[in-house]
């Protein structure tokens, strides 16, 4: 099964860096796809092909070089994180894997996007995007009486897993109205 492919504390949270958060899914997808017999232990190489499938799946080299002027700086880079959705050290990274960024450009954008704050978050981020899948799912599930944890058994993961996975994912989600059997006694005032 899939899921017992992933060490649970790998995945990442739906509450987690927004920016970030694409690319750190795909990084544990090229684990998945590149390293399958590779063992548990991490190794700088298995990293850096991780790092390099997610960067190519999410910044497409075509798409980036033709996007990009001649001279980049960090604002440069702030602004063309944006295009992509990925953090700006996630968009530094794929500039200097493509050669449009020397190496000390790069540290330099490095220092300059840690002093501005992009090291330890991405200030002035961007918006939660948000899936109109897991909303129609768990709208249809929630109008059948089915809750998160009918979910979670079914999908045999604990259910703090499944919140951290979709929360806020789904938007906003009305449940449904619950309606009184036929025959039920009320009270009346």
């Amino acid at each position: 099964m899939l899921w017992k492919d992933i060490a649970r504390s790998r995945i990442p949270r739906a509450k987690e860096n927004r920016e970030d958060m694409p690319r750190r899914i795909l990084h544990e997808l090229g684990h998945l796809t590149m390293h399958r017999h590779g063992g548990t232990q991490p190794s700088r190489p298995a990293e850096r092909e991780a790092n390099q499938f997610a960067s190519a799946f999410l910044m497409p080299a075509n798409d980036v070089r033709t996007r990009m002027p001649r001279f980049i700086t960090v604002n440069t880079i702030i602004e063309a994180k944006t295009r992509w959705r990925v953090s700006a050290m996630a968009m530094a990274y794929r500039l200097r894997a493509l050669g449009l960024l020397s190496e000390w450009q790069y540290k330099s954008a490095c220092i300059e996007l840690g002093r501005r704050g992009f090291r330890s978050g991405e200030p002035g981020g961007i918006e939660r995007e948000t899936s109109r899948v897991w909303h129609k799912v768990l709208s249809q599930l929630w109008s059948e009486r089915r809750t998160k944890s009918d979910v979670a058994d079914r999908l045999h993961i604990p259910l703090d897993e499944l919140e951290g996975l979709i929360c806020g994912l789904a938007g906003s989600i009305v449940r449904p109205e619950r309606q009184e059997a036929r025959g039920a006694i009320r009270a009346i005032e």
